[in-house]
């Protein structure tokens, strides 16, 4: 592999090191011992994508700073995090309930944001695509893969822009958009 070939990301270049020869050939004889590893099977560690692992890794930290903001902002004691990830995200939506509407919206657009994340991770854009641009309303949003942002197709939404350029989002901005588009749940 080239210098221009290598991947540029520390995750891609640990993946691409698993399926070399001199990687096979130790997993292998780890396995099963110093001379095995003959058969025609291969042994080794189970394929993972650590950009995935980073991802759920990130959403989990998001989520305890959201419970510890909160802690803080309702004045609680500080208490260790339940263990759990089920019973960490209940958590999350308990003190975000008890702090109001306001957090319980922050609490949504990170979840949708979380979500959406995950999806365009496994190569599905549909939850996207049903969302209504926040400009022209037309729903037809489309993620563009090359600059990780999403794009209205809508011609004459594009049109608007003052130097006529496709209006483009984050993920993170669409979840604030469609968080604050749903009306305000009805509290006590």
């Amino acid at each position: 592999m080239t210098k221009a070939q290598q991947p540029t990301t520390e995750p891609a270049r640990l993946l691409n090191e698993l399926d070399t020869p001199a990687h096979l050939a130790q997993s292998r004889s780890s396995a099963l011992g110093p001379g095995a590893g003959s058969g025609t099977g291969r042994l080794g560690s189970a394929p993972i994508n650590v950009q995935v692992l980073q991802h759920i890794a990130n959403c989990d930290g998001a989520v305890a700073k959201f419970i510890n903001d909160a802690r803080a902002a309702a004045d609680s004691k500080p208490v260790p995090l339940p263990a759990g990830r089920s019973a960490v995200y209940r958590e999350a939506a308990r003190a975000a309930a008890v702090l109001g509407a306001d957090w319980e919206q922050h609490l949504e657009a990170m979840t949708w944001r979380a979500t959406v994340e995950s999806e365009l991770l496994l190569g599905d854009a549909t939850r996207i695509r049903q969302q209504p641009c926040p400009d022209c309303s037309t729903v037809g949003l489309v993620w563009v893969r090359a600059i990780r942002r999403i794009s209205c197709v809508n011609r004459h939404c594009a049109a608007t822009t003052p130097d006529g350029s496709h209006r483009i989002w984050t993920v993170a901005q669409l979840s604030v958009v469609r968080v604050g588009l749903q009306p305000l749940k009805a509290t006590g």
